[in-house]
């Protein structure tokens, strides 16, 4: 059986990670849904109508806009029961007591697989079972979000250093 995915898709996703879907679609073949944002279809249209930068001016609704209001409605279109995140415990203080089970906002199951899993544990299995990863993981990005907000980490640097770098955000709204 192959079970429905929602995926919501930023309009401003590096080009490598759009690559990663393509490849992921390609390989796997999953049921894939991707929710966008409704209130545009390019990157172009969306400065038009929100500014060039929405992302400087109002991060909380740049996000709501290009991730929380997209899952949303995949999360209620596909009458969603359970979703499946891939957060670690280790990834930062706000995910620390973070527990494999959860129940979301709206009373659905939220499944955290990985919460017991180190960086360390989650690079070995990637390499030992030829799981398909992001390239930009090979150029110093430890975590990938939207383009404007994500940059390649230091060495010795938090892994989620390079997302909302310069500010005091630690979560784009998905799982708040």
């Amino acid at each position: 059986m192959n079970v429905p995915a929602g995926l919501s898709a930023a309009l401003h996703h590096f080009p490598e990670t759009l690559e990663l879907l393509a490849r992921v679609q390609e390989f796997y073949n999953p049921d894939l849904r991707i929710y966008k944002t409704q209130s545009a279809d390019s990157r172009k249209d969306f400065a038009l109508k929100h500014g060039v930068a929405l992302w400087h001016s109002d991060v909380n609704k740049f996000h709501y806009l290009t991730k929380v209001e997209p899952l949303q409605r995949a999360l209620a279109e596909l009458e969603t029961v359970a979703w499946i995140t891939g957060r670690r415990r280790d990834q930062a203080v706000t995910r620390s007591q973070m527990q494999v089970f959860e129940v979301d906002h709206n009373g659905r199951i939220k499944v955290n697989p990985m919460a017991k899993w180190t960086y360390k544990q989650t690079w070995a299995y990637i390499h030992k079972h030829g799981v398909i990863y992001n390239p930009l993981y090979d150029q110093g990005y430890t975590s990938i979000g939207d383009q404007p907000l994500t940059t390649r980490v230091a060495l010795g640097e938090d892994e989620r250093a390079g997302r909302w770098r310069g500010s005091n955000k630690t979560e784009c709204g998905l799982h708040i």
